[in-house]
């Protein structure tokens, strides 16, 4: 595992973990998920993102084991950075990515990681690179 300052900061779209929660088939958002979790990526979170993520989750019938699991891995202090106080921008036509935007600028983060069209239309924020999972995949392993 790399060193925590050598680790890109990333920050994670909700559709993208919810493709790897309920699908148990090898893609893309598990690989970025799998890469996070082994300690090569730093998650960028706030409660808005941890909040979001675990009710969309619940949406898709998760039993109660798979829940706490995915709640244990949004606390993780080794393998996340979790924000106090986001920076509140408005900067994509869907108020409700304005969050993830926000977390990715105060965290300085490397990457934002989504499926999101209102985001990827972005391309870039704040120099922050806007990308699919396979885009992301490519340019990590590069």
């Amino acid at each position: 595992m790399p060193p925590r300052k050598k680790r890109p900061r990333v920050v994670i779209d909700t559709n993208v973990i919810v493709s790897a929660a309920i699908s148990s088939k090898p893609s893309s958002a598990r690989d970025v998920i799998a890469l996070w979790k082994r300690g090569f990526l730093q998650l960028v979170l706030s409660d808005a993102i941890i909040h979001e993520s675990l009710l969309v989750l619940a949406r898709f019938n998760l039993t109660e084991a798979q829940m706490r699991h995915w709640a244990k891995w949004f606390v993780h202090p080794a393998k996340t950075i979790k924000l106090v106080q986001p920076q509140l921008v408005k900067a994509s036509r869907d108020p409700k990515d304005d969050p993830f935007l926000g977390a990715a600028m105060t965290a300085g983060a490397d990457w934002i990681i989504c499926r999101d069209e209102d985001l990827l239309r972005l391309h870039r924020f704040a120099d922050i690179a806007i990308v699919t999972p396979e885009i992301f995949l490519e340019s990590f392993r590069a």
